[in-house]
């Protein structure tokens, strides 16, 4: 995307923070709701929907639970619509930039984008849900704290970034390609935690450990606690509620239905991606369980530029996921 878009965009909008709530789950209630309400169906025999492309969603338990309490065997848009689960997380959405400026392609960058030029990027950053019990308990001596990556597409307005979904986005045609989605807090968390562990079973002091030395001014037992008590659940959950935060603001904010997103080989070639590739399972099991289709035809945006064309041409059986509403 050329930054004139992203501008374009961001002043449409006028997004600034939002707020986003998540249980384990909730994207199969997004997705019936929304494919419904695209279909304009009234009275959906739930018999019928069990035999639709979209019936695997049905297995899922929230929505299990909700047909249990219909008083008839049909839904609509609405059935699965607003439904909250006592349990849930509290995060806040915000937008942001990511890229550069790159006169012939995207070689010429080390921003991991397709297309030449920048990303529009969504962040998924915790809510004060986390964020008291984060600063209570490990008492970070900045504000980014141990666990984010400043030289990725975090928040640096004194928020707390979980994770974030990049989109190209292609207003002409109508189509977007969720470039990537990526976490760090909870990576760098877990890896922290079990370094600590290790120092005690090799009867280490693990308050001794570089993290208690200019980055937080607490103990270990205070971030066992931290990582136990605040962090865990939202391990369950990360990914599928940045995928699910990614749709509702293509589809709702954005006004797109047709969304691709890169499988696992082909996002690696295309971004030649050799020594830091991203987690398999984000980019194979997740999307089928959102429904994405494979297809081997690539994005329009994708086929404007020669390049890249001559990239997609020279490999054999590249293909994408793709979910249209």
């Amino acid at each position: 995307m050329e930054l004139k878009e992203i501008e374009y965009i961001e002043s449409c909008l006028d997004f600034g923070q939002k707020y986003f709530g998540y249980f384990k789950d909730r994207y199969a209630l997004m997705l019936l709701s929304t494919r419904l309400r695209a279909m304009e169906a009234e009275n959906v025999k739930i018999a019928d929907l069990k035999k639709s492309e979209i019936g695997f969603l049905l297995d899922k338990t929230p929505v299990k639970n909700i047909i249990s309490r219909l008083p008839s065997k049909t839904v609509n848009a609405e059935t699965f619509a607003n439904i909250w689960h006592e349990e849930f997380l509290h995060f806040n959405l915000e937008l942001g930039r990511w890229g550069e400026f790159v006169s012939k392609h995207r070689k010429d960058s080390w921003y991991q984008t397709s297309r030449p030029g920048y990303n529009l990027v969504l962040r998924l950053n915790f809510s004060w849900q986390h964020d008291m019990p984060y600063f209570n308990l490990l008492q970070p001596y900045d504000c980014d704290g141990p666990f984010a990556s400043t030289s990725h597409p975090v928040a640096l307005n004194k928020r707390n970034t979980l994770a974030w979904a990049r989109l190209d986005i292609d207003l002409e045609n109508g189509e977007v390609l969720i470039e990537e989605l990526q976490n760090d807090w909870l990576r760098e968390a877990k890896n922290l935690y079990n370094i600590l562990l290790d120092y005690k079973k090799d009867e280490k002091d693990p308050n001794k450990h570089w993290l208690f030395r200019g980055y937080i001014k607490s103990n270990f037992a205070a971030f066992e606690n931290y990582y136990v008590n605040t962090l865990l659940p939202y391990y369950k959950i990360w990914d599928e509620a940045i995928l699910t935060a990614a749709i509702e603001f293509i589809h709702n904010e954005l006004g797109i239905s047709n969304i691709y997103f890169h499988t696992f080989e082909t996002g690696n070639y295309l971004k030649e991606l050799t020594n830091s590739k991203p987690p398999m399972s984000l980019y194979t099991k997740l999307p089928k369980r959102f429904g994405f289709k494979v297809v081997e035809e690539p994005p329009l945006m994708l086929r404007n530029y020669q390049y890249l064309r001559k990239m997609i041409r020279k490999k054999n059986q590249l293909k994408w996921y793709n979910l249209k509403f």
